[in-house]
Formats: structure tokens, sequence, C-alpha cells
């Protein structure tokens, strides 16, 4: 896209909430450009996502899923964690997550 910025996602190490105990990485802020949409972009920066989980060498990836990203997520290899909740000022969320392979 001639030196465009197209996508962004960022990580951070955070507990999931629904399990604590694990050592997790959040998927914060994911986003692609609208003209990008449908093209694999956004395919692309979970897999760089889950490969940096994969490197960090934690538990689990997650994330705070915008219910019209649901189904996105879950061809991603993600799982659902719960019901819907709401995020205020935002919307309707899924808490979602890959447990990673050691």
């Amino acid at each position: 896209m001639d030196g465009q910025i197209v996508g962004i996602a960022s990580l951070f190490h955070a507990a999931m909430p629904e399990k604590p105990a694990l050592e997790g990485l959040q998927l914060r802020g994911m986003a692609t450009a609208e003209n990008v949409r449908r093209r694999g972009v956004g395919r692309a920066l979970v897999a760089a996502c889950l490969e940096a989980a994969r490197l960090s060498r934690v538990e689990l990836l997650w994330c705070n899923a915008r219910t019209s990203a649901r189904d996105f997520y879950l061809k991603c290899g993600f799982e659902v964690a719960g019901n819907e909740f709401e995020i205020p000022d935002v919307g309707p969320h899924f808490r979602m997550f890959v447990r990673m392979e050691q």
C-alpha cells in the first residue's frame, strides 16, 4: 500500500479475568484501514500476534472483541469465554482467547 499504515495491533502482558492463573498476552486496539478490509490484513495481524505470543511463551492470547468481529476471531482460532458484555462508551464485546501450545 505504498508505505501507508493499513493495520495496527497492540499486545500487553495481562492476565485474562476468567483465567487469572494463566500468563496472558492481551491483544488490544486492533484495526485495519477500511480500504484493505477483506484482503487478509486482519488475519495477517492476528497471525503476527499469535507468533509474538508463542515467542513470549505465554499460555494464552486474549482480547475483548467487538461483537461485530466475533466471527472473524472464531475463524482465526479464538474461543469465546462467557457472555457478551458492554464496554461503556464503546459497545458490546465478547472476551475471546487462544490457548498457546508450549
